[in-house]
């Protein structure tokens, strides 16, 4: 049951993080994400197979699927070359930093070609590689903490710039009738609440909130999560009931008296209300499960 669920979250990321973009261009963080999983003993033809999947659903051109395909031979040879260093964790880093770049040839070639297209490559390249250390951070916590809190500070940094990423995505994700951006931030919100601490739910909220910023280039919604999170703790108390109603007044005050979601409608209570009603089918009792204990995600 563990490694379904595991392999089912891993799919789940590798989805949202290839649909997310900086500036509908820069989009390297579902490949950097799966070269940070060689390091584990997660099955990599999964992820490789959401990833080609996703990409001939996004981009179906012939180009992309060569760029793609060029990647996840790139990503094997890596993972071979890994397995002739598992005593040597100094060289994991610096050898998947190596083998994504160099998975990126037929990006460079193709911007080489076209030049207007090669700061652009650069900039991803560069991007990327950061994600990447993001990703290695993230991962070696899980796997040397598992959920145990506190992380490091490092860690914690680099976990806020997973989620920040993951934010991104999930805005990609948004219609008309439902937002899962909106729906999945305040779920975190009322866990984090009622069952990790307040320090940690604002940070978890400013960077739900920095994605969605990343997304429509304004940063009104990093203040618009926070003063969630906050409403939300303000009206903590036994009786769930009334944080839920307190998140409900603050979302149409938001959204119909500073209109600060620029359009919003009755459909626009939609995902919260879903999301409330998900967070009541949850058992108190769940929270005995939860490692993060008195400091939450710690470190700061």
């Amino acid at each position: 049951m563990k490694k379904i669920l595991i392999t089912a979250l891993t799919i789940l990321i590798v989805v949202i993080l290839d649909c997310a973009a900086i500036a509908s261009v820069i989009r390297p963080f579902a490949i950097a994400f799966i070269f940070a999983l060689v390091t584990t003993s997660i099955p990599k033809v999964v992820p490789v197979i959401t990833f080609l999947v996703t990409e001939l659903w996004r981009c179906p051109e012939q180009l992309n699927l060569l760029s793609v395909v060029f990647m996840c031979l790139f990503l094997f040879l890596t993972n071979f070359i890994m397995s002739w260093l598992k005593g040597k964790k100094q060289w994991h880093f610096p050898v998947l930093l190596a083998g994504f770049i160099l998975s990126q040839g037929v990006n460079v070639y193709l911007a080489c070609i076209q030049t207007t297209l090669l700061a652009q490559t650069l900039i991803a390249i560069l991007v990327g590689g950061i994600f990447l250390l993001v990703c290695h951070e993230c991962v070696k916590a899980v796997i040397q903490k598992k959920f145990n809190f506190p992380w490091t500070i490092n860690q914690i940094v680099s976990l806020m710039c997973l989620i920040i990423i993951l934010a991104l995505g999930m805005c990609s994700f948004e219609n008309s009738y439902f937002n899962v951006y909106q729906f999945i931030s305040v779920l975190v919100i009322l866990l984090g609440v009622f069952y990790v601490n307040a320090k940690s739910t604002v940070l978890l909220a400013a960077a739900l909130g920095l994605g969605k910023a990343f997304a429509t280039t304004n940063l009104t919604y990093v203040a618009i999560m926070v003063l969630l999170a906050i409403i939300c703790m303000v009206f903590k108390s036994k009786q769930r009931i009334f944080s839920l109603v307190a998140l409900i007044f603050a979302d149409l005050v938001i959204g119909l008296y500073f209109n600060a979601y620029g359009n919003y409608s009755w459909w626009s209570l939609l995902p919260l209300g879903v999301a409330e009603l998900v967070f009541l089918c949850v058992p108190r009792k769940v929270g005995n499960y939860f490692t993060f204990g008195a400091d939450g995600l710690g470190g700061f």
